[in-house]
């Protein structure tokens, strides 16, 4: 949003859930090697890819440190909790604070290996947001609320 701040019109972001993997149910989970070669439909045309997108030294032009290790170890599952968590914050507390969490949840998926199906990895990025209390995030995450709207 910084390179927005010299237009002469104000620009709001909101995000919209979109499911890489839509039929990933809750609780599923294989490794980020495993997804990818199911995707690119052998090893060796992932590693081709890998090499031609040049995600980590794209990253790094833009002040993100990434690691190949950093990224082939995530586990992928199904992003429906944080979706719905991100779109909560967001009705609860505005943008800001949606885009905070998104941040959080985004380094510790990306940079730590966090499972973005996992509560506790996702209470701990809600922690890290100043304008969201945990207990209320979790009561939301507990219930069925929201559900219907990401899917």
């Amino acid at each position: 949003m910084e390179a927005c701040a010299d237009l002469p019109f104000d620009v709001q972001l909101h995000r919209v859930p979109f499911f890489l993997e839509p039929d990933y149910a809750p609780g599923y989970r294989e490794s980020h090697q495993t997804r990818m070669v199911r995707k690119f439909g052998s090893a060796e045309r992932f590693e081709a890819f890998k090499k031609g997108h040049g995600l980590v030294p794209r990253a790094a032009e833009v002040g993100v440190e990434w690691t190949e290790q950093q990224l082939s170890a995530r586990v992928q599952s199904s992003t429906l909790r944080s979706h719905r968590l991100v779109q909560w914050a967001s009705k609860r507390h505005g943008n800001g604070a949606a885009e905070a969490l998104y941040t959080a949840m985004g380094r510790r998926h990306f940079s730590e290996s966090g499972v973005l199906d996992d509560l506790e990895m996702l209470m701990a990025a809600a922690g890290e947001v100043d304008a969201i209390d945990v207990e209320k995030a979790r009561a939301f995450l507990g219930s069925d609320e929201g559900v219907k709207a990401i899917l």
